[in-house]
């Protein structure tokens, strides 16, 4: 069989799809999955190649012990395109046309319609880049593996998607807290690393755990550039706080002062908020 080389929308092309639903006017068409695709506007990338098959390995992937799982498939949407040259992974046409045409039935079933609440963000954010790469249905499963990946492993013979599986045990820690350090790997993968010796971080109240992790981050970020700091130090200061995270259990735990107060200017930005409302 001789390859084929990977196909892809033009970006005019999905610029057009795109202003299609917000206008409302081709909305209805991913109530029913029938895309009317015009061949004219599609082209094909140069050094990729379309994976034979890979629809059908996405959905037996997903699909575990009659449960959904996700990172079977994102592992191996990852392995498929493992060369993706990462400007080609960043291009919203290249998921788009994959969400539309060759992976369309898998995209369908992670994402059913009925699941819309609001059907045009709902579209925007899973077969385009509505809010950023992190909600598209493909995408963010290549990028989430991508970023993941631990090539020492690897070289060790070892899983090299150990932090992945990790990272795939909730979906908003993935796509909501970390995304703020998705682009710094020695800090996804440090932290990631921690949760992987210590599990009982994401058994209960992941939402605001990952939130207070989040923030701790985020506010740290204002003091050190984090994006110079080695895997190590993020494992470090996971260590310090670990107490404190296995304390919250809601999101008033998380902004509680003596839980805030090993964060450096968050008794600051708190008398900040008392003088302004006085």
């Amino acid at each position: 069989m001789i390859d084929q080389l990977q196909k892809t929308f033009k970006e005019t092309y999905t610029k057009q799809l795109i202003d299609g639903v917000k206008s409302g006017r081709t909305l209805m068409a991913y109530a029913t999955g029938d895309f009317d695709i015009d061949e004219s506007q599609i082209r094909h990338i140069a050094g990729v190649y379309t994976p034979i098959g890979l629809q059908q390995r996405l959905i037996s992937a997903s699909i575990k012990d009659g449960k959904r799982h996700q990172i079977g498939a994102a592992i191996e949407l990852f392995e498929a395109y493992k060369n993706l040259p990462p400007l080609i992974a960043s291009d919203e046409s290249f998921w788009a046309y994959l969400c539309h045409t060759e992976l369309k039935e898998f995209v369908w079933m992670e994402w059913p319609w009925e699941r819309a609440k609001n059907p045009k963000n709902y579209v925007l954010d899973h077969y385009f880049f509505g809010k950023d790469y992190i909600r598209n249905a493909l995408a963010s499963l290549w990028w989430s593996v991508y970023l993941s990946y631990d090539q020492e492993r690897k070289e060790r013979g070892e899983d090299p998607y150990v932090l992945s599986r990790v990272f795939f045990q909730n979906y908003s820690l993935r796509v909501t807290w970390l995304t703020v350090i998705l682009r710094m790997p020695d800090a996804l993968h440090g932290i990631l690393e921690f949760i992987n010796l210590h599990p009982e971080i994401i058994d209960n109240s992941v939402d605001t755990r990952g939130l207070f992790i989040s923030k701790y981050f985020n506010m740290l970020g204002a003091t050190k550039q984090l994006s110079s700091l080695p895997k190590q130090f993020f494992m470090e200061e996971m260590e310090k706080l670990y107490p404190i995270i296995m304390s919250i259990h809601g999101r008033n735990d998380v902004s509680n002062k003596e839980a805030a107060a090993i964060i450096q200017f968050a008794i600051k930005e708190s008398d900040d908020t008392d003088e302004a409302e006085e």
